[in-house]
């Protein structure tokens, strides 16, 4: 006959499985709402003829269904959403020219992503994954004082910086030098600038004063290795690589994983003058230019230069930017 207390351990065992269930129904029902009270854009922009930019926001899910468009029909579609643990089972529209007729044509296409709910820069979005790459899309709430339940499905934030500095981070002018306009393809209103106490170090800033991109140059040969055995611990997986040849001047080694993606370049200085003086065939002046600056940089012919990204980060930075921008072009 069982004793009291092997009876009291099984009831134990049996009211802890019961409550794991219950928190967990509780986190899956907390975790549709996210679906269901909020929808979840795709915020993009293009520009007009005259290179004004145009925002664009577009529903990706609206009432627990995946949105997408007919241009073939001019007409929406909806499907609902599948869930199964940590993956979406998601059902849409495409519309594509016909090869041979150029005709447009709808096709009904089913992806399987990962999914993510989180705060980023205090900000929720949506982040989806593809099973088949390391792509993250990163999509904004409607709502953006949202409370949402976080879910741990994919996403697992690494703890990254480049000289105690974060892309995100807001840095104070007074610390900064060289300030000037820059064009980055990514992201409109950035500024350049460098650190007061450290010019190596190179921000693209948004606002100029929120870390959106970083570089560092002035890397001495002797700190590669080390550098290199901190980012494979840091990141957990072995970089790719791209080798120099005779149409590319530099070694490159890419960390890529959550939407971080960090590039090493050991760029070769004399090869790079020589490529552009090979390119300037026209002008005389430009190559004697190039040629001038081979012959300077033939005993000094390596640089190594880092530059950090961060995908999901400077997605909510350009969300930020572009709604403060749009809200002053409209008073």
């Amino acid at each position: 006959m069982e004793s009291m207390n092997d009876i009291m351990i099984v009831r134990a065992k049996n009211i802890f499985l019961l409550l794991i269930v219950v928190l967990f129904f509780i986190s899956c029902v907390r975790t549709d709402e996210n679906f269901t009270r909020y929808n979840w854009l795709f915020h993009h922009k293009i520009y007009d003829e005259d290179f004004n930019p145009i925002l664009f926001e577009v529903e990706v899910f609206r009432n627990d269904s995946v949105i997408s468009f007919s241009e073939n029909l001019s007409k929406e579609f909806s499907f609902p959403i599948e869930r199964m643990d940590s993956i979406l089972i998601l059902t849409h529209n495409v519309t594509t020219p016909n090869m041979v007729t150029s005709e447009l044509e709808d096709t009904i296409i089913v992806d399987t992503v990962l999914y993510d709910f989180k705060y980023m820069l205090n900000y929720p979005v949506l982040l989806i994954k593809s099973l088949a790459d390391n792509v993250i899309m990163t999509l904004k709430c409607s709502e953006q004082s949202a409370v949402i339940l976080e879910t741990e499905n994919f996403f697992e934030p690494i703890s990254y910086s480049v000289c105690g500095y974060d892309i995100g981070d807001s840095i104070p002018y007074r610390l900064l030098s060289n300030i000037e306009d820059c064009y980055d393809q990514d992201c409109d209103g950035i500024v350049e600038a460098t650190l007061k106490t450290d010019e190596d170090v190179m921000f693209h800033l948004v606002e100029e004063k929120y870390i959106y991109k970083i570089k560092k140059s002035g890397i001495s040969k002797d700190e590669v290795d080390q550098l290199i055995h901190n980012l494979n611990q840091t990141f957990n997986v072995v970089p790719d690589t791209i080798r120099r040849d005779q149409t590319n001047y530099a070694d490159e080694f890419i960390w890529n994983v959550n939407g971080m993606y960090v590039t090493l370049s050991i760029i070769d200085i004399r090869q790079k003058c020589l490529s552009k003086w090979g390119k300037a065939k026209q002008d005389c002046m430009a190559r004697q230019y190039f040629q001038s600056l081979a012959d300077q940089y033939a005993d000094m012919p390596v640089e190594y230069i880092l530059e950090y990204n961060n995908s999901v980060l400077q997605s909510v930075l350009k969300y930020k930017y572009d709604q403060k921008a749009y809200q002053l072009s409209e008073k």
